[in-house]
């Protein structure tokens, strides 16, 4: 009955709507049930406010959504395929398919533009998954609250959010603060490991695997390469993205991994030459690094990680660009130029020709959505008035915009349909809260399709008011359980009856 308030409520706020972004979230915990969570991103014509919906969830078809499936849902929520302006998925183009082009096809005005986080190249290089396994393994071993525990894996864990106890698999390679503590307390934790062999024979493998050549060499191509890519993800992951960032940081992100693929990055290379300037280095293959005897360096390993280290560069430059296209990037750019008023000249008679291109971009990418001519004639106007508003953020000037009952709405038509555009956009903190409680609540429920009482449960956690004593993820479990046994109440024990009373 819940669930059910909240979809119609999410049914008018989506009918409401002028336009609507469209997220899309792979399940991947589970690789005989592959689906995708649909969020839907909005904007309130009463007070302009942005909003984020939980749709459901699709059962992928050989492992690919459809066009048509997701045409579908949204209809089923009053949205009309002309009203759908952004696409974002945490899928790659490979596993999207046609489904980008097939939706652009039937949907005028939308735009590709992937922020969510763990979206990565299709082919990544066949040691990354073997890396994370040992990161997993040591932080699992040596990160946790147990006698074990080592001060700097846990401080790591901290500073980059991760609970271990959760359901989720962790991107250890994508995690600066992890990949700095592993590369720092290296010398100390070989040993450590070592002591602990005695006792576990995954301390013993781990110390093996932390010693050899192309571990520690992978970690220092990650301290190059991960800076440029962890800005771009800090500025995605605030409550009010700098749109005007985004496309400098992926700009600047490109040429540091290009130039790496050309000449290596610092920390590497200056691995690598302490390495080759070590006066053991000769003697059977055998070195030393920072006091610790590295296992595996050779002629030949160094000529194999320089085949890994533009493997990998590549697979990260492909993910860039995938994930960013360079037109989506001009778009986003316009929007910053027009609506982040602390970007105008300093002077109302500098004001000039500032935007007019900015303009000009967006009128072709969102033609259905404006009058062309009054748009351009009514821009001089549009920068005075937003001039003497003062120093407005994107945010607060977009969403005075977009109110039907604000002046600025009705004094500037087509301005107000681009500011309801940019509020649409798939992108921040509140977006990303709530695919993170979607993707801990799903694993539990393992719905695959999204039927079931269990995903209501996950509707009510992601849309509905926080409640803050109750635990979701076990409602989840306990009503897929009894959507599953012939006697609903079968399962429950008298404490479960009057924890459900209460």
């Amino acid at each position: 009955a819940i669930a059910s308030v909240l979809h119609t409520e999410a049914c008018q706020r989506l009918k409401a709507s002028p336009y609507v972004g469209l997220v899309l979230d792979e399940t991947r915990d589970w690789p005989e049930s592959h689906s995708l969570a649909l969020f839907a991103t909005s904007v309130s014509p009463c007070d302009g406010q942005p909003a984020t919906t939980f749709l459901g969830s699709v059962e992928l078809q050989e492992g690919k959504a459809t066009a048509g499936q997701l045409l579908d849902i949204l209809q089923a929520f009053g949205v009309s395929a002309p009203k759908l302006a952004w696409l974002s998925s945490s899928l790659p183009s490979g596993r999207l398919g046609s489904v980008g082009p097939q939706l652009q096809a039937t949907c005028p005005l939308l735009t590709e533009l992937h922020c969510l986080p763990g979206r990565t190249d299709p082919e990544p290089p066949a040691y990354l998954s073997e890396y994370e396994s040992i990161l997993d393994a040591l932080f699992r071993l040596h990160g946790g609250p147990s006698s074990h525990m080592v001060p700097e894996l846990r401080a790591a864990l901290d500073l980059a959010a991760i609970d271990l106890a959760g359901p989720q698999l962790v991107p250890w390679a994508s995690l600066l603060p992890v990949v700095e503590t592993v590369a720092e307390a290296w010398p100390s934790l070989v040993p450590t490991l070592e002591v602990a062999a005695s006792a576990s024979p995954t301390a013993g493998a781990l110390a093996l695997a932390l010693r050899q050549f192309t571990f520690m060499a992978f970690t220092h191509l990650l301290l190059d390469a991960l800076p440029s890519v962890q800005k771009l993800a800090l500025v995605l992951q605030a409550e009010e993205p700098d749109l005007a960032l985004l496309q400098p940081l992926v700009m600047a992100a490109a040429s540091s991994l290009q130039a790496q693929c050309g000449s290596g990055g610092a920390r590497l290379q200056g691995f690598l030459q302490e390495l080759a300037s070590s006066d053991s280095h000769a003697d059977g293959g055998r070195c030393t690094y920072r006091g610790v005897e590295l296992l595996g360096y050779s002629e030949a390993a160094v000529r194999s990680l320089e085949r890994l280290r533009r493997s990998f560069l590549d697979s990260i430059q492909r993910g860039l660009r995938d994930s960013y296209p360079g037109p989506s990037l001009d778009t986003v750019a316009a929007f910053a130029a027009i609506f982040d008023s602390r970007r105008y000249p300093q002077a109302p008679e500098e004001l000039g020709a500032h935007g007019e291109g900015a303009l000009r971009v967006l009128l072709r990418d969102f033609a259905p959505a404006v009058v062309r001519q009054r748009a351009l004639g009514d821009f001089a106007l549009f920068k005075r008035v937003v001039f003497s508003l003062g120093r407005l953020g994107p945010r607060a000037l977009c969403t005075q915009l977009a109110c039907a009952h604000s002046e600025l709405h009705e004094l500037f038509p087509d301005f107000a349909a681009l500011a309801a555009l940019a509020l649409a956009l798939p992108a921040g903190a509140g977006l990303l809260d709530k695919v993170g409680r979607c993707r801990e609540l799903r694993w539990w429920g393992q719905t695959g399709a999204g039927e079931g009482r269990g995903n209501h449960v996950v509707k009510i956690a992601v849309d509905g008011p926080q409640l803050h004593e109750f635990d979701f993820a076990l409602a989840v479990e306990f009503l897929e359980k009894l959507k599953r046994s012939s006697s609903p109440f079968s399962l429950l024990d008298s404490a479960q009856v009057l924890t459900l009373e209460k």
